[in-house]
């Protein structure tokens, strides 16, 4: 008799825990999903930011000689991204097929200047740092003046201030529906257990003895839907690499998606945990006749 007692109590239980980890999973992967979008998006506005060509002015008539002190001098600055030099003949056939006119014909000289352009790391694209960045490189010698869009910027500056704000936002709404969601999972696992815990405390066993497997089926419930959904998540990423290319990933990118694991991983676990405690102690203090 026991030995069939034995056998059909697992059939009971496990589902219920498979079905706890299977809905964890879910939730967490959809937390999880929101916050690689919003960093998705960030990464490809920062990308856009640092493509903003600031062009570089040299002074009419200056030397080869000049044009490499220039160089020399733009490779030192550690705000400075990419440098490309662009010859006034260079920019002079670009004009003249954009008219459709000879412009040395007409002018009798050809009045551009040679310039390099430079790109800006992502975190010196913000109209403050511009402002001192322009006047140090105006400071140089040879360099005739500065010019860059600040239209441009200010609308890549301002949508990524709004897509940081809603993403914020959205992923804390998230995280409460998460809460609410994983606590009502473990809740029903806890609900198909309240009588043996019960049972646990009919015997005489003490409530810490009683609440120790619970924690720690909450804590592999958890880990384990942490890590699946982690999986799920970096399995998608790599799809979108592979199939879409719309953002390439980098060492750094990396580190903070592994830094956001964790933190997921622990957010599963935290609630997990959390949910599991309340609900046996709620089960340890109801009256038998208040379990049915």
């Amino acid at each position: 008799m026991s030995k069939d007692v034995e056998r059909k109590i697992p059939n009971k239980t496990k589902p219920t825990f498979r079905y706890a980890i299977i809905s964890v999973t879910l939730i967490l992967f959809l937390v999880g999903s929101l916050f690689t979008l919003f960093f998705g998006v960030n990464k490809i506005l920062a990308e856009i930011k640092e493509s903003i060509e600031i062009e570089v002015e040299l002074n009419q008539g200056i030397s080869s000689n000049g044009i490499d002190s220039v160089r020399q001098e733009l490779n030192s600055k550690f705000f400075i991204n990419t440098i490309q030099f662009y010859s006034k003949e260079e920019a002079i056939k670009s004009f003249e097929k954009e008219l459709n006119q000879n412009i040395i014909d007409i002018a009798g000289f050809n009045p551009l200047y040679d310039a390099y352009l430079i790109t800006l790391k992502n975190e010196y694209s913000v109209q403050d740092s511009l402002k001192n960045i322009q006047q140090e490189l105006q400071q140089i010698s040879g360099v005739k003046s500065v010019n860059y869009s600040n239209i441009v910027i200010d609308l890549v500056n301002a949508n990524m201030k709004k897509v940081s704000t809603i993403g914020l936002i959205a992923i804390g709404i998230l995280l409460l529906i998460a809460y609410s969601l994983i606590d009502s999972t473990i809740r029903l696992m806890m609900f198909s257990q309240r009588f043996i815990i019960r049972s646990m405390q009919l015997i005489g066993a003490t409530k810490s003895f009683i609440i120790k497997p619970f924690i720690l089926k909450g804590l592999y419930a958890g880990i384990i839907s942490g890590i699946l959904a982690v999986l799920l998540i970096f399995g998608g990423v790599y799809l979108i690499q592979e199939k879409f290319h719309l953002f390439q990933l980098e060492n750094s990118d990396y580190v903070y998606l592994s830094i956001a694991s964790i933190i997921l991983i622990a957010i599963g676990i935290a609630i997990c945990l959390l949910s599991t405690i309340l609900s046996v102690n709620k089960y340890l203090r109801t009256k038998l006749d208040e379990l049915y």
